[in-house]
Parts: C-alpha cells; sequence; structure tokens
C-alpha cells in the first residue's frame, strides 16, 4: 500500500512538473507575447531652444518626462540640436527619430534671406546695446532642425522599424499673419511618420505640427495630406496598421479640422473617450502658465492631441488620457499622455485603397 501510494504522489508531481516546463517553453518561443502589453504614449511641444535657451528648465523638463514612464515620446519644436542631445543622453533605451535638415538645391526666397538679415542685425544689436536679450539663442534655433519634430521609442517595448521613417513638407505652409508666414517660409511645417512593432503587431506613428491661428483653413488640408500618407503606408500591406497620431495642432477639438480627423477620417481622440465631460473645457495652452506671455495672445484651448486609427485587425483600448506637465512650468504647453492597449478588432475594415481623402 505504502509503495503505490508514493508512485502516485510520484505520478502527480511528475505531471505538475511538465505542466509548467511547457509554459515557460512557450513563454520562451514567444519573445513577442508581452507581459505587460500597454504602450505610454506622451506628446509635447518642448519650447526649447525660444528666446534665451534655458538649459535648466529642460532639465527639469527632461526629468519630469522621465517621471511618467512613456513608451512613445512625440515632440515638437525640437529645432535646437542641443535639446535634441539632452533627450538623446536622458533616454538611452530610445530609438531618436528627427525630421532633420530641409536640405534643397533650389536659391533662398526673398522672405528667408529676409529672416536670416533681420536676425544677425538683432544679434549685432545685442551684442553692442543689450536691447533685445530675447535673440540670443535664435541662430541655433533657426539654423538647426527645419521641422523640429522627434520621435522616441522605447526598444525594450517594441522594435523599431528605423528604415520605414517619412518625413513630409505640408503642400499648404500658409500660416495667419505677417510674421507666422515669414517664419514658415524658414521653418515650415509637416509631419515624421514611422513603424513600431509591439507585440508582433505593426503600429503606424505620427508626429506633426500644424499651422499657427486659432481659426486657420489651411490645417485641414494638412491633415488631409497626414491622413493620405498613412493610407499609402498601408495599401501594399496584406492588413492595415493601427495608427497612433500625436502633435500640436494649433487647433481645439470645436474646430472643423479637428472635428474632420476625429470623424470622417476614422481617429478617436483619446482624452475626450476617457474625459467626454471635460473634453471642451480642457487646455494644454493655458494662460496660467506665464510662459505663453508676451508672444502669443490666445484663448485657453486644447491643442495636443494624442488619436488613435484602428486598423484591419487590431484596435486600441484607451485605459487612460490625461493632461500633464502642468505644474511646471516646463513648456508653453502641457503634455498630453495616454495609456494604450493593443486588442483585436471585432471585424474587418474596409481595404484602405477604397478609402479617398
Amino acid at each position: 500500500m505504502k509503495k503505490q501510494t508514493f508512485s502516485k504522489f510520484n505520478n502527480i508531481f511528475l505531471i505538475v512538473c511538465t505542466f509548467f516546463s511547457l509554459l515557460a517553453v512557450a513563454d520562451e518561443q514567444n519573445p513577442n507575447d508581452l507581459k505587460d502589453d500597454k504602450i505610454r504614449v506622451l506628446t509635447l511641444n518642448v519650447f526649447a531652444g525660444k528666446y534665451e535657451m534655458d538649459f535648466d528648465r529642460l532639465q527639469r523638463q527632461i526629468e519630469a518626462v522621465a517621471e511618467l514612464k512613456p513608451d512613445v515620446i512625440a515632440l515638437q519644436e525640437v529645432f535646437d540640436d542641443r535639446v535634441k542631445e539632452y533627450y538623446k543622453n536622458a533616454f538611452t533605451d530610445f530609438d531618436f527619430l528627427e525630421s532633420g535638415k530641409l536640405k534643397s538645391d533650389k536659391p533662398l526666397s526673398f522672405p528667408e534671406r529676409f529672416v536670416g538679415l533681420l536676425r544677425k542685425t538683432l544679434e549685432m544689436a545685442n551684442r553692442f546695446f543689450k536691447i533685445v536679450p530675447w535673440i540670443k539663442g535664435t541662430g541655433a534655433i533657426l539654423d538647426g532642425d527645419t521641422h523640429g519634430l522627434a520621435i522616441l521609442l522605447n526598444t525594450k517595448k517594441g522594435k523599431v522599424h528605423s528604415d520605414s521613417k517619412l518625413v513630409e513638407l505640408f503642400e499648404s505652409q500658409v500660416a495667419v499673419g505677417v510674421a507666422p508666414k515669414l517664419l514658415e517660409r524658414v521653418k515650415p511645417k509637416g509631419f515624421i511618420l514611422v513603424e513600431y512593432e509591439v507585440g508582433g503587431v505593426k503600429l503606424l506613428v505620427v508626429n506633426t505640427h500644424l499651422s499657427l491661428g486659432v481659426h486657420n483653413k489651411r490645417r485641414m488640408d494638412q491633415l488631409k495630406q497626414v491622413v493620405r500618407k498613412i493610407l499609402a503606408k498601408n495599401i501594399e500591406k496584406e492588413s492595415s496598421c493601427p495608427a497612433i497620431f500625436c502633435g500640436d495642432t494649433n487647433s481645439d477639438a470645436k474646430e472643423p479640422e479637428m472635428q474632420w480627423l476625429h470623424g470622417p477620417a476614422g481617429f478617436k481622440d483619446t482624452y475626450e473617450v476617457v474625459n467626454p465631460t471635460t473634453s471642451y473645457s480642457a487646455a494644454t495652452w493655458h494662460r496660467a502658465n506665464h510662459l505663453t506671455k508676451g508672444h502669443l495672445d490666445e484663448i485657453n484651448q486644447r491643442i495636443d492631441f494624442v488619436s488613435t486609427k484602428r486598423g484591419d485587425l487590431h484596435d486600441f483600448e484607451v485605459i487612460s488620457s490625461k493632461i500633464v506637465l502642468d505644474n511646471g512650468p516646463f513648456s508653453d504647453h502641457y503634455g498630453v499622455l495616454t495609456e494604450l492597449r493593443v486588442v483585436p478588432t471585432c471585424e474587418k475594415l474596409l481595404k484602405p485603397s477604397r478609402i479617398h481623402y
């Protein structure tokens, strides 16, 4: 009897050990099956390298961003190469994809020559008379990254397909007002797009900075260009990829272009999904932030977005979305942090080639 009891115990023990061994092997054979399948996405206009370079504020900004533990970081106005270096050194586990300098064989236009001459004149005046201290550092801004856009992707969370990076100028570049028009001739608006693979699912991550102005009809054309390019990226694939749209749109959720993006274009405003009652009253550009003073006198508005679009086979579940970095000030903008999870779609969408914008 004792021998038989011991034998049964042995068999049960062996079965349990075999079961857990198979689980371990299965887990080892599927490295893309992430235990933590959440993706934290942050968008932020850094407002660094403007006026007098404030490296102390930039360092505090980066420390605050790191505390949020994002996996995807979309930055706007990263014009100065020194700002890039600060971020690269702080986020060593991330791939840093930048929009870069605009290469053109065309001679400088009159507005570009005028802005360059004006800058040199002001820098000379500041050197001798100290009458325009805000001009300090603008040389590095105007000579740096043309678009000022960067996407940082956590390489421990997913695989970065850096060869898929696309940077494109907007066909519509006209801002509202003389000064913004001159600036956009030197620093034209555009977008950057890259593929990021998380848990075996390819995602399209887009970062952009649209034209200025509370009301600006050109932004509709700019957004349509972004959506066309996302669709074009998907046409060659067997199934379309889900997309994450980030950016400083200079437009709140009530403007026609954002209504179009979050309506017919098929994107979801992640902040509105989580916070429907405060969607229109929340602000990422707020007059209470003293860094907004002195150059743009605009109303409080939510002009920074993390929006998502589902693919044929996968969609995003929005877990949380909130306004962050509003206790600094770290920038003239507050950031938006959204936590997402990639989930299978319930039904297959139309092929991207059937949709036209």
